[in-house]
């Protein structure tokens, strides 16, 4: 387990105990030394009071207690969804009692047999290793969070399937473009209908993605259900395992059918003056 990270902000705990002298002994022990700040209640129930008005980093509390122990807290506190880490710090030393704490989510179970500085030493570590966990778990989840808002944002499409179609993600503006249900696609295979004249292409770019050289970028035509032919640019990376093997494709696509009309509109408009050009000269020849 490792000590805690200096950078971190301090550790906001509070402890239940029915033992007046304890929580002071344990309050000055964690703030004379460690970044943390206290806060002592001697009743289960009080401190279900403070929580609905105060909230903390961790909390810590006795087994044995009057009204309600810190079993039936730490189940009140689960079932109100209060996912704040539990530390069950008792003298209690029953199997059955460990077993019941851990299977209502506590986070740790710890003893107080031995040297008061090890066992508080050791409460400490625990409370900086489950507020560290819970910590990284929350930063991890607003990540995605901005993540998601961020891909959602985008007007391209953008999916992720592995190599036989099957679909990871998709993100609205896919759904939208193709009339998809997320929900339908996600985990199932989809692939829209490409243009026969681009098969062998499309097929010859996703076999072209290495290990060495996994980006690339196409132009390709698919039909749509109504039989209409729209072109899409699609930027698609692959993924490899340590030998090589791909294990899912990340594309981002967007429609570029306009662009392409326009491109054959001026072609033809460049043929149909070289074509009157020609016609001219062709006249003053005669």
């Amino acid at each position: 387990m490792a000590d805690p990270d200096p950078k971190s902000p301090p550790i906001n705990i509070l402890y239940v105990d029915d033992n007046p002298g304890l929580l002071e002994t344990c309050r000055l022990y964690l703030e004379e030394d460690q970044d943390c700040t206290v806060t002592t209640i001697e009743s289960a129930v009080d401190a279900i009071n403070l929580l609905r008005t105060q909230s903390f980093d961790a909390i810590v509390a006795d087994y044995d207690m009057p009204e309600m122990d810190g079993i039936a807290l730490l189940k009140y506190l689960r079932k109100e969804g209060n996912t704040t880490p539990f530390i069950i710090f008792t003298g209690k030393g029953s199997e059955d009692v460990v077993i019941e704490a851990l299977n209502c989510g506590a986070d740790f179970y710890i003893q107080k047999i031995g040297a008061p500085s090890f066992i508080f030493h050791d409460l400490f570590r625990k409370v900086t290793y489950a507020v560290g966990r819970m910590r990284s778990e929350i930063a991890r989840k607003k990540s995605d969070e901005r993540y998601s808002a961020v891909v959602e944002s985008q007007t391209e499409f953008i999916c992720r399937f592995l190599p036989d179609g099957t679909h990871l993600f998709v993100n609205d503006a896919y759904c939208r473009y193709f009339g998809l249900d997320r929900e339908a696609v996600i985990g199932n295979r989809f692939m829209p209908v490409i243009h026969p004249d681009d098969r062998v292409r499309v097929k010859g770019f996703f076999s072209s993605l290495t290990k060495d050289a996994p980006a690339g970028s196409i132009d390709q035509r698919i039909i749509m259900p109504d039989n209409k032919v729209l072109w899409q640019q699609w930027n698609t990376r692959a993924f490899f395992d340590e030998n090589g093997n791909i294990l899912e494709y990340q594309s981002v696509g967007r429609d570029i059918t306009y662009e392409k009309e326009a491109e054959d509109l001026l072609a033809r408009n460049a043929e149909r003056a070289k074509q009157q050009r020609k016609a001219i000269a062709d006249l003053f020849e005669l």
